[in-house]
C-alpha cells in the first residue's frame, strides 16, 4: 500500500469521526436548552464527544487531506470542478465547528444553549455531508 493510500484511509476515518461527532454533539447540546438539564454525565459526554470525536477527527482529516493536496500538487485538484464543490461545503463544516467552540464555552459556564440553533447546525451538517458525497462520488470525472 502506498503512502497516499494510507493517507486516504486516515482521511476517511478522520472525516467519519468528525462528522459523527458533529451530528452527535449537536443532538447532545440540544438538551442543554435550560439550566435544569445540565447534569454531570451529559456534560462529560458533550466534552468527550467534542474533544475525542469532533476535534480529533477534524485534526486527522485536515492533516491527511493536506498531505494528499501537497503530495499530488494543488493544481491537480484545483482544475477539477467537483473539488470546488467539496471545498465549499468543507468550509461550511469548518464554520459549524468553529461556532461550536463558543457553544462548548457555554457548556463550561452552564449557560442555556439555543435548541433552534443546534437543530439548524444538525441539519446543515447533514446536508453538507450529502453534498460532499455527491461532489466526490457522483461528479468526479464529470465536472
Amino acid at each position: 500500500m502506498t503512502a497516499f493510500g494510507v493517507s486516504m484511509v486516515f482521511h476517511l476515518l478522520g472525516v467519519i469521526f468528525w462528522m459523527c461527532g458533529l451530528l452527535s454533539l449537536t443532538r447532545i447540546l440540544k438538551a442543554f436548552s435550560d439550566r435544569e438539564n445540565y447534569r454531570e454525565p451529559w456534560i462529560k459526554m458533550a466534552i468527550m464527544t467534542w474533544k475525542g470525536f469532533v476535534l480529533g477527527g477534524f485534526g486527522i482529516a485536515l492533516a491527511s487531506g493536506l498531505y494528499q493536496l501537497l503530495s499530488r500538487g494543488m493544481s491537480t485538484y484545483m482544475k477539477q470542478g467537483w473539488f470546488h464543490g467539496k471545498l465549499t461545503f468543507l468550509f461550511v463544516l469548518i464554520g459549524i465547528t468553529v461556532a461550536l467552540v463558543f457553544e462548548m464555552r457555554k457548556v463550561e459556564r452552564r449557560e442555556p444553549i439555543s435548541r433552534k440553533k443546534m437543530a439548524a447546525f444538525h441539519g446543515i451538517v447533514s446536508l453538507s455531508i450529502v453534498a460532499i458525497l455527491c461532489c466526490v462520488y457522483l461528479l468526479r470525472g464529470y465536472v
